[in-house]
């Protein structure tokens, strides 16, 4: 059985979310660090979209499918982003997934030391949820229209 989430972000309750997801993760047995990983993946995806959404002001539909194989725990993200920023995005994503564990590090402390603004981005994120999965977040875009596009992350826990 998968775990879905398809909802108008905007009206969402971010502890009940996340409590009912845990519930669901609960079912299966799994070591406590994979366990601490798939939460911290989904909280931290939760967490990103709502933050960008409040910070930018986009379409607030969002869709989260996680789904469990003998093998892995999947995800699969779909959500809305301004097209102006999809450049950006698609960027820093192959730079997270083209680096070691100590350039990720790295990255961590220049996007700690350079976001004195308080603005609020996917940067430390995407990059802890690298590290946690340690595997690539593989992307796909797609153009909605002259504003947004839809953007799907596929990520995959190794078991």
């Amino acid at each position: 059985m998968d775990f879905v989430f398809n909802n108008n972000i905007s009206s969402v309750n971010r502890n009940e979310v996340f409590l009912s997801y845990k519930k669901w993760l609960n079912n299966y047995l799994f070591d406590k660090m994979k366990i601490n990983n798939a939460f911290f993946v989904f909280d931290e995806t939760i967490s990103n979209i709502i933050d960008y959404y409040e910070a930018n002001l986009i379409n607030g539909k969002c869709y989260i499918l996680v789904s469990i194989t003998n093998e892995s725990i999947n995800f699969i993200i779909k959500n809305n982003i301004l097209h102006i920023s999809t450049p950006t995005l698609v960027s820093y994503l192959n730079q997270i997934n083209n680096s070691t564990d100590e350039a990720l590090k790295r990255l961590i402390k220049l996007n700690l030391l350079h976001n004195e603004s308080g603005v609020k981005n996917a940067g430390i994120g995407l990059i802890m949820i690298r590290i946690k999965i340690n595997n690539s977040i593989n992307y796909t875009i797609k153009s909605l229209n002259n504003e947004f596009d839809e953007i799907t992350l596929s990520l995959k826990l190794k078991l």
